[in-house]
């Protein structure tokens, strides 16, 4: 509210919104006195603050803009004049400002640049010390990591040898297990020699019983006919020397024959025993042929395995030896960069 006006019989009231538009109405009866309260003259300072407002709001002041920022109030002329005086001196106003915020920006930044350059001497000289520290760290690990590269070297060299060894006695492996190859199918060439002698020999036993058996027929058989003719003879009454005679004759031929089935016998009993012989060493070779090659495997086995280990072993220290070196050679070369610096 600006003011109000009070006669006699009325009170008039005015009314300023915050958009700085005035509402004038309103009446009171039974008033006494006159009371006003208008406010006092527009001045240069409000002028001024209201064209500031408007150029912070980014805009133009105009005598227009100014009257409505200041609650449409004093008259176009004085704000005209006030609005003239401040685009006079602004130029000069502006100018000190400007030198006072850049010599305060300059102050600021000097003050700024300043703790950052503490601040920077500070950590620089952290850095330093820290790097002084890692530098010696860096030199005892090198001499420790020398050392162990020695060792390395000569552990290499040792299982370089063994490694050599290894693969000398695995070319022996080889070639013994190339040998026994060969002396098996030697030995399997001798046993399937022996199988056939030893099928001949069945063959052979097979042919002995058939003759011993046309043999004991053939006995049987002069046998029958002597008895017939002892028989023919009895009958005849022939003269006793002449039975006798046909007796001894019959039993020499009879005994003849039977000496020869003995013979017969004992030469397939001694033809048995060389089968039985034969079959025996055949599986005695094939046994040991046997037995031989698997242990040559096994021999042959464990060498390729204990081979692939110090392989394994060479690569891995080869492997470690190279990193080794690297490392080594990062460290001393970390270390010449930090004490150039």
């Amino acid at each position: 509210m600006r003011g109000c006006i009070i006669d006699n019989k009325r009170v008039t009231v005015v009314i300023v919104t915050k958009d700085n538009k005035r509402i004038t109405g309103g009446r009171m009866k039974n008033s006494k006195e006159h009371l006003d309260t208008r406010r006092a003259p527009l001045s240069y300072l409000e002028v001024q603050a209201a064209a500031d407002a408007i150029i912070a709001e980014g805009l133009s002041p105009t005598v227009r803009t100014v009257y409505e920022k200041v609650g449409e109030f004093g008259s176009f002329a004085t704000i005209g004049k006030m609005l003239n005086r401040w685009k006079a001196e602004r130029p000069a106003k502006e100018a000190q400002e400007g030198e006072r915020i850049s010599q305060e920006s300059a102050d600021n930044l000097a003050r700024d640049i300043q703790r950052a350059i503490d601040r920077r001497t500070a950590d620089l000289r952290s850095d330093l010390l820290s790097v002084k520290k890692d530098y010696e760290e860096l030199l005892d690990q090198a001499g420790e990591l020398e050392e162990e590269h020695e060792k390395l070297k000569i552990q290499a060299a040792d299982l370089s040898a063994k490694n050599s060894t290894l693969i000398d006695e695995l070319g022996n492996a080889k070639s013994q297990a190339d040998d026994a190859k060969e002396e098996l199918k030697e030995l399997r060439s001798l046993v399937e020699n022996q199988r056939m002698e030893l099928a001949t020999a069945r063959a052979s036993q097979e042919m002995q019983k058939q003759k011993q058996a046309e043999l004991e027929n053939i006995i049987s058989q002069k046998r029958d006919e002597t008895e017939q003719a002892l028989l023919r003879a009895t009958s005849a009454e022939r003269g006793e020397a002449v039975a006798n005679a046909k007796k001894d004759a019959a039993d020499v031929t009879i005994e003849k024959q039977e000496k020869h089935i003995e013979q017969h016998l004992l030469y397939t009993e001694q033809l048995q025993g060389r089968i039985d012989a034969l079959q025996a060493r055949v599986d005695l070779v094939t046994k040991e042929a046997a037995s031989e090659a698997k242990d040559h495997a096994i021999t042959l086995s464990k060498l390729n395995e204990q081979l692939h280990v110090e392989h394994k072993k060479n690569a891995e220290l080869c492997s470690e030896i190279d990193h080794l070196k690297d490392t080594v050679t990062a460290l001393k070369q970390a270390a010449k960069n930090k004490g150039a610096k």
